[in-house]
């Protein structure tokens, strides 16, 4: 009898393990990927000038974003929109600046003085395919400068 037992267990030990139906199933899908729960560096650093002209203009694209240091006259050239666009800008200096924006024609679009100032407050201003913005700035300051637009 003990040699019965004897056989009966080894003969049990040896077998393959008997598998549900359903958890072979299971066992064939891959495990789900862990998830991580560590910040992600930021894509770029915050931009409180940004922030203010998408609040001022819900909606718009930034199109150019440009520090300067003046010390007179600076202007930043933006390349003519492929149709119809329409522009604001936004300063920011840390004395006051005379600024202008300018079409193809001598005549401003706008124009504004300060150290926190927009140029198109009350809505933007637009130029024809084709045209390219100029922004000039005068003054003896570091000004950050943020162009939007809309088309």
């Amino acid at each position: 009898m003990r040699i019965a037992v004897g056989l009966l267990l080894a003969a049990a030990c040896s077998a393959p393990a008997k598998v549900p139906p359903g958890a072979a199933k299971n066992a064939a899908r891959p495990a789900a990927p862990a998830v991580s729960l560590q910040a992600s560096p930021p894509l770029a650093a915050p931009d409180p000038l940004l922030d203010r002209a998408l609040r001022e203009w819900p909606g718009a694209a930034p199109v150019s974003r440009l520090e300067l240091r003046l010390d007179g006259t600076g202007s930043m050239a933006i390349p003519p929109a492929p149709g119809d666009a329409c522009y604001r800008v936004f300063v920011d200096a840390d004395s006051s600046v005379s600024a202008r924006a300018q079409g193809a024609s001598a005549a401003p679009l706008a124009t504004a003085e300060g150290s926190h100032l927009s140029l198109g407050p009350h809505g933007p201003f637009c130029l024809r395919r084709g045209e390219a913005l100029t922004v000039q700035l005068q003054g003896h300051a570091t000004a950050r400068v943020v162009v939007l637009t809309a088309r």
